[in-house]
């Protein structure tokens, strides 16, 4: 059975995972259900299903059903891909939300079949402690009797595809694409997950069943994932390295003291103004760990305390030598953009202070001062004897932007897109590379 497979299961890719059941089940599968009471018209059970019943044994909604390409064209690839890295992992991921399908009546669904494949049974005589008679049901599928339908009496195309999926599938998949097709292709067929069952749901009671689950979902914003992600002990050596790096910036004596925003919602009035999000802030110091590796690795050493100290006297150079923009509203400075493309000329400041003039060796950091001098010597220009910022059609003739790198929000309104600030780092970086250390 191909795992990656990009096209609805074939008949024998469903036989194989009937097969795959039958070693676990026998020819009888029996699940408990539990009955519940909504109050609706519709009957509702929660239960738990194998990842081989809900992919292999459901259906997916075609975008057309004479489309046998199925759902799976409206997948995330990336998101499917992640999910799968995950479940392919030795620590799996206990996902608790449910995974929601409509599965036909057993009567409906055995007079199509020709066969007793589906009961429900209630269960009278259990009684469910605080519950009531009937609260209990079992789902019994008769595997070998459904395995008989699909290989002898099924309606199929010339290419082994269903052609009339929604009425053989015993289910249809109404939410849960995604975790399922990422476990599906890690091979986790045997995995659990807990299932809601409406029973004879289907069309327009399957999309009013989806728009209740999806429609008002928002989406949690980077820096809550972020949160989420430190309190669950879920990032990596290296992101937490950068996120308790971006925490030291924001709680200690530092130029960033309580300017990186670490929680989503109304800030505190008694806060200062914030420069950037941490999830913004963390992933930028983790390029900036690949740089400090290369200028004062030895020194800093992976210390979050060491690191955070480094960095902020590299800041303190900035606020030197740009006292009007640092902190300054009306300047980009001290905005995510400032600080991208400050944090990103860092290896290349460095490189100019200890291979072109010398000041620092490889390994040590450098300090306040000597960045200032760095900054003075390859942004700056002198004219009239005074020193005034370099402009950025200065740097590079072929650049349009006649301005002053003097950090103005109107000058730099222009270069704020991500494709924009990515044209200014690589001017800042080329001329003092090009230019100031090997010119």
């Amino acid at each position: 059975m191909k795992k990656n497979a990009k096209k609805a299961l074939t008949r024998t890719d469903v036989l194989e995972i009937i097969d795959h059941l039958r070693e676990t089940y026998g020819d009888v599968m029996v699940k408990p259900l539990i009955l519940l009471r909504r109050n609706s018209k519709k009957i509702m059970y929660t239960t738990s299903m194998e990842v081989s019943f809900l992919l292999g044994l459901c259906c997916r909604y075609p975008r057309t059903m004479e489309n046998p390409e199925g759902i799976q064209r409206a997948l995330n690839a990336g998101k499917v891909s992640e999910i799968r890295e995950k479940m392919a992992g030795k620590d799996k991921p206990q996902y608790p939300n449910n995974i929601s399908i409509a599965m036909h009546l057993p009567d409906d669904f055995n007079k199509r079949t020709k066969r007793t494949v589906l009961e429900i049974q209630s269960s009278q005589d259990i009684q469910v402690p605080g519950g009531r008679p009937g609260d209990l049901h079992l789902l019994k599928l008769h595997l070998d009797r459904l395995r008989e339908y699909y290989e002898y009496d099924c309606s199929l195309d010339d290419e082994d595809n269903f052609t009339d999926p929604l009425e053989d599938f015993v289910s249809v998949l109404c939410d849960g694409h995604h975790r399922l097709q990422g476990a599906f292709e890690a091979g986790q067929l045997d995995y659990e997950f807990s299932t809601t069952i409406m029973m004879d749901a289907y069309h327009k009671d399957l999309a009013v069943a989806f728009n209740l689950i999806n429609a008002h979902q928002d989406k949690p914003s980077p820096n809550h994932v972020l949160m989420i992600n430190v309190m669950a002990d879920l990032l990596s050596s290296r992101q937490s390295l950068a996120y308790n790096i971006a925490d030291r910036l924001n709680s200690g004596e530092t130029v960033l003291k309580d300017h990186i925003n670490f929680y989503d919602g109304p800030r505190d009035k008694s806060l200062p103004p914030a420069y950037l999000k941490a999830i913004k802030m963390q992933k930028l110091l983790e390029k900036w760990l690949d740089d400090e590796k290369d200028c004062s690795g030895r020194t800093t050493s992976n210390n979050p305390e060491a690191c955070a100290k480094a960095i902020n006297d590299y800041l303190l150079a900035w606020q030197q030598v740009y006292p009007d923009a640092f902190g300054n509203k009306k300047y980009v400075l001290t905005k995510a953009m400032g600080i991208q493309l400050m944090l990103g000329a860092y290896r290349n400041l460095f490189g100019y202070l200890s291979k072109r003039v010398h000041m620092v060796n490889y390994g040590e950091c450098a300090t306040t001062e000597q960045f200032a001098a760095a900054l003075r010597d390859c942004l700056f220009v002198e004219e009239d004897g005074q020193l005034r910022p370099i402009r950025l059609n200065e740097m590079n003739s072929q650049v349009e932007y006649d301005m002053p790198l003097d950090w103005y929000g109107e000058n730099f309104r222009g270069l704020s897109s991500g494709a924009g600030i990515g044209q200014l780092n690589r001017l800042i970086n080329d001329y003092i590379v090009d230019v100031k250390i090997n010119g």
